[in-house]
């Protein structure tokens, strides 16, 4: 098969969802000039920066949130301070890929920054658990949005070919956040104050700000802007009740209590409300031209399942560690270096290899299917097993989680026309971001009131159990990529204006799979 050769975006002249690189010169679509090419590399840079203030974040205070609560008097308000942030991220992420798509990729990001420097500015100076508390629902807004913005930037500054290796650098910084974070946290809050974590933000922040600002440059939209408030709202409404019940679900209250089972009938009253609300909105926040693309639906169906598999593994696989092994706690964090360590190399790894060929959809076929094995071959570990297996299993399973999780932000991004790329990169973030939250609560439910219970405290029993369990999301998530890929191989191709068809009357190839 011949290399596919990555074509980059003129970054001297644009539309007004393209960013544009300040004072660069015009060089060949091959050859970009070697001014625009160090340009980009700087926005890629000061996006990788944003996610990882926001992914840092919430690292770092895990550290320090005994002593801010003790400081600010929040003791009682503790899950809040925690759950606030989560909740105003969740439903900042689709709204702001519908804003990107509306108003500018450029304007949200800036807009996201913004926000999140004054949540960070306001945490600082918080003095009352109710300040806390707000400003860390509107960092949260600021997160959330940032996550959505930058992987999206990545699209008006990067090759369609080029952008799986780009996004893979990114993706990483959230492995490297959560390395970084613990003792990064812990030795601000003991040499400083926990205030000078949210000071580092602003600094960093205003930075990020200027720079972006300043560098690139974007055309003036001349669509006109429609809002759909009601499918906002209605979203809003539906994405609260889910984080609430993922955060109250079997820790605050009983699976089966009122609280619990009256969230969830309001997430389905919202849903069933939602559908009706997005047909007849103008330009609704989530287009079913997005949604009913196979290749966004087939991926972010994977997201889905594959974050519920990842978050129950991130959590309970230390304890595992510490209960059944007696490792102690720096010895199971020590042990998940490899697997934080596999994701980021297979996932740069994968990058690399779809810039040269074009193909992503085998990666995450062979990602869900390492997983799956690697998920059976730890439910069969004891305490007599040496720590190599268990390493080696981790490391398999680190492995194929690079292999899907910024795979299928860069074929959605392949998938869909250059103004909806917002919205499914968002779609598909959003699907990640609830699998993960619901994934943590499920499996932790499973474990403490059906396993434990009836296995009689056998936690070794109890544990395998639920690591057979978790195997079946990322079965399912296997079956769901070889469908797509036999379907035909997704190529990632670059989806601006002026791309030339590529199949059978006039299609590209992701229109054909979307077709078919």
């Amino acid at each position: 098969m011949a290399a596919h050769v990555p074509t980059w975006p003129d970054l001297t002249a644009g539309s007004p969802d393209r960013g544009i690189v300040r004072n660069s010169t015009r060089g060949s679509a091959h050859n970009p000039p070697a001014r625009a090419r160090r340009q980009a590399r700087l926005l890629v840079t000061m996006f990788g920066m944003g996610i990882f203030l926001a992914a840092l974040d919430q690292t770092v205070v895990a550290t320090a949130l005994p002593t801010i609560a003790e400081d600010v008097r929040a003791t009682r308000s503790l899950s809040w301070i925690v759950t606030a942030y989560t909740l105003a991220a969740t439903v900042a992420t689709p709204i702001a890929g519908r804003l990107s798509d509306t108003f500018g990729h450029k304007p949200v990001f800036l807009a996201a920054m913004g926000i999140f420097v004054a949540g960070s500015l306001g945490i600082a100076m918080a003095s009352s658990p109710e300040q806390l508390i707000a400003f860390r629902a509107v960092q949260g807004i600021g997160g959330g949005a940032l996550g959505v913005a930058a992987f999206v930037l990545v699209a008006d500054v990067v090759p369609a070919a080029s952008r799986a290796r780009t996004q893979a650098y990114l993706g990483s910084v959230f492995g490297v956040a959560s390395i970084v974070g613990p003792p990064a946290g812990g030795m601000l809050t003991s040499t400083l104050s926990w205030r000078w974590i949210f000071f580092v933000n602003v600094a960093a922040g205003m930075v990020i700000l200027a720079t972006v600002a300043g560098v690139l440059k974007t055309a003036r939209s001349n669509r006109p802007p429609s809002l759909d408030l009601a499918g906002m709202i209605t979203l809003t409404g539906l994405l609260t009740c889910v984080v609430l019940v993922s955060s109250w679900a079997g820790t605050v209250y009983a699976w089966a209590s009122r609280p619990v089972v009256g969230l969830m009938a309001m997430s389905l009253l919202f849903a069933v409300v939602l559908v009706p609300v997005e047909r007849r909105a103008a330009a609704p926040v989530l287009p079913s031209a997005v949604w009913r693309n196979r290749v966004v639906a087939a991926y972010a169906f994977v997201g889905f399942l594959m974050s519920l598999t990842l978050f129950c593994m991130i959590t309970y696989m230390p304890v595992f560690l510490q209960l059944v092994f007696g490792h102690s706690a720096a010895e199971s964090g020590l042990l998940l270096v490899p697997f934080m360590a596999a994701v980021m190399l297979t996932s740069i790894g994968a990058g690399r290899v779809i810039e040269r060929t074009g193909e992503h959809a085998i990666f995450p076929v062979a990602g869900c299917g390492l997983v799956t094995l690697a998920l059976l071959l730890i439910a069969s570990l004891n305490a007599a097993d040496p720590v190599a297996e268990t390493v080696a299993l981790l490391t398999v399973f680190g492995a194929g989680i690079g292999m899907v999780m910024q795979v299928i932000v860069a074929g959605v991004q392949a998938a869909v026309p250059q103004p909806m790329i917002g919205t499914a990169t968002a779609f598909v973030m959003l699907a990640r971001s609830v699998g993960g939250l619901l994934g943590v609560s499920a499996f932790g439910g499973f474990f403490s009131e059906v396993v434990t219970d009836r296995l009689q405290g056998d936690l070794a029993r109890a544990f395998s159990t639920m690591f057979l369990m978790s195997a079946l999301p990322s079965l399912f998530a296997f079956c769901t990529a070889v469908w797509l890929w036999r379907r035909g191989p997704a190529r990632a191709r670059s989806n601006r204006p002026d791309t030339k068809p590529t199949g059978r009357s006039g299609q590209s190839r992701e229109q054909q799979v979307h077709d078919e």
